[in-house]
């Protein structure tokens, strides 16, 4: 069923448009949709001590803070529907830019550099490639890099226990989902350097979907030498996205979870079909859901594929297909595909 689709959701994020996202420098500080954390080492906002929710605030702020202003090298290992891929991210602050190197350990060599808001893909098949952005969308969630201000609105924050993780003291963090529409993240925490040491992703029931561990962490005074030979090397300038164009009106997506914002919308091709389709994407700050309008496709009624990590949900309207993926439940993209108009039809 339509692996197209399957394999452009977890292959081709799209990239941000300028005025979609922050980039650039900004990305440093993170600020503009980043929830302000108060110092809560006095106690709460009246001098009492602060409660859990209060707490789990100051230290996912802190997470978020040695993200993307400190100098580390991380090894870690992510498990998906029994993959193992293991990776080496190196993360530093060079001349007030974010520097970022990204290597898949395992297959044919990839890696994926970031230089301020310019990411730029390396793999042995084809040629150099850069895009704007501020982030590489790499293992790490891009929620930990800046926690969305309105988290707390739809997850509750509970700090829980200490354990051990790669060696290291680990404060977890768990984020719950308040409704069904998404699932939740469990987070352990480096007492010492504040960075993660193990990310989960967890289902309504507590099963895990993918686990993203560290091995060996390595906080550094300054940036590697090696990254810094990194930032000077010259890449591609970033592509024109002259093919990406607004959405052609296909239709409107008239439902969505408590929270989910716009954070994409466009008409593009398809590499694998050549084919156009209207695209939106949406995100709520941890989980994300893509809807596509594909005009041209076969004949199937409903599809629903689940994998875990990606679930996806395509409806049929005469010729006009419906496809929504997404890193939430297959019931909440089963409401979003339902709820989409297309222009001219009921």
């Amino acid at each position: 069923m339509l692996p197209w689709l399957v394999l452009a959701a977890l292959t081709t994020s799209p990239q941000p448009q300028a005025g979609d996202l922050p980039t650039g420098p900004a990305a440093v500080s993170v600020a503009a949709n980043v929830a302000e954390v108060p110092d809560l080492s006095q106690g709460g906002e009246r001098g009492t001590r602060p409660t859990n929710t209060e707490q789990a605030l100051q230290w996912l702020g802190s997470l978020s803070q040695a993200l993307t202003h400190d100098n580390y090298v991380l090894s870690l290992v992510k498990v998906q529907e029994g993959r193992v891929q293991p990776f080496r991210y190196e993360h530093g602050v060079i001349d007030g830019e974010q520097v970022e190197h990204l290597v898949f350990l395992n297959g044919p060599p990839r890696e994926v550099v970031r230089k301020g808001d310019i990411v730029t893909l390396l793999d042995m098949d084809h040629s150099p490639f850069s895009y704007r952005a501020d982030s590489i969308r790499g293992p790490i969630p891009d929620a930990l890099l800046a926690p969305p201000k309105d988290l707390a609105e739809h997850y509750d924050l509970v700090l829980a226990g200490i354990s051990r993780i790669a060696g290291h003291p680990a404060q977890l963090l768990r984020i719950v989902p308040k409704d069904s529409y998404r699932h939740g993240y469990w987070i352990w925490i480096d007492k010492d350097s504040r960075l993660p040491l193990r990310v989960d992703r967890v289902a309504q029931d507590a099963d895990v979907i993918e686990q993203l561990m560290v091995v060996d962490l390595d906080q550094l005074d300054g940036p590697s030498e090696h990254l810094q030979r990194v930032a000077q090397v010259s890449f591609p300038a970033p592509s024109a996205a002259a093919s990406q164009l607004q959405p052609q009106a296909l239709g409107s997506v008239n439902w969505l979870p408590p929270g989910f914002h716009p954070v994409v919308a466009n008409y593009h091709r398809l590499a694998l079909l050549g084919e156009g389709v209207d695209y939106w994407l949406y995100s709520d700050g941890l989980a994300e859901i893509a809807v596509y309008i594909n005009p041209s496709a076969p004949s199937q009624e409903l599809t629903i594929h689940q994998n875990g990590f990606y679930n996806l949900v395509g409806i049929n309207h005469g010729g006009i297909e419906v496809m929504v993926v997404g890193t939430v439940p297959t019931a909440a993209l089963e409401r979003v595909a339902s709820q989409v108009s297309l222009t001219g039809r009921q």
